[in-house]
């Protein structure tokens, strides 16, 4: 019974151990696997390990490609242009006119937007914070069901479920279904 409820334990503690990298990961300057710079916005560090940049094609960077679809973010003018941006961020975070750019493709632009004030994007790091909390609460979610789940296989009834994780036994089992 003691091992039922340490899974059950091992579930939360999980969860709160994903929830406080998150708040560390806020302070820090690197967000799954893009390297957050003020001046550079978002680069991806993939680039650093094989020599290739992704385009917006790929799945992208942890949740580029979500923002993209969801259109909640812009993408870069050359991120379907690796030949002539290697170094490109994918998301923009300055557009000139109908041209939008990273903050490396900024920084490396000659002529596009000259003579054009720059506008600068709503910063897409805050939605990429949150994706990847998102996935952190989806992977804990995922523990603490499969943890239940074993502790109903080992006989432990839906009241001790309820107890360990502070709602009535009820709620547990509406939640985590009756079987068994």
């Amino acid at each position: 019974m003691n091992d039922i409820i340490l899974d059950v334990l091992d579930a939360i503690e999980i969860a709160e151990i994903l929830e406080h990298m998150l708040e560390r990961l806020a302070g820090h300057d690197r967000l799954g696997v893009l390297e957050v710079s003020d001046t550079h916005g978002l680069h991806d560090l993939r680039t650093d390990v094989t020599g290739d940049a992704p385009t917006a094609a790929d799945d992208g960077p942890a949740g580029v490609k979500d923002l993209l679809t969801l259109g909640v973010a812009t993408e870069c003018h050359y991120a379907h242009r690796p030949e002539f941006r290697p170094d490109c961020a994918i998301l923009a975070v300055v557009s000139y006119g109908k041209i939008a750019l990273c903050g490396e493709c900024d920084l490396r632009r000659s002529a596009v937007g000259k003579g054009i004030a720059p506008r600068r994007l709503p910063d897409p790091r805050a939605l990429l914070e949150v994706v990847l909390a998102r996935e952190a609460r989806r992977h804990a979610e995922t523990a603490l069901a499969e943890a239940v789940r074993a502790a109903r296989r080992k006989g432990q009834p839906w009241s001790v479920l309820g107890a360990v994780l502070g709602v009535s036994r009820q709620a547990v089992q509406q939640r985590f279904g009756s079987e068994g």
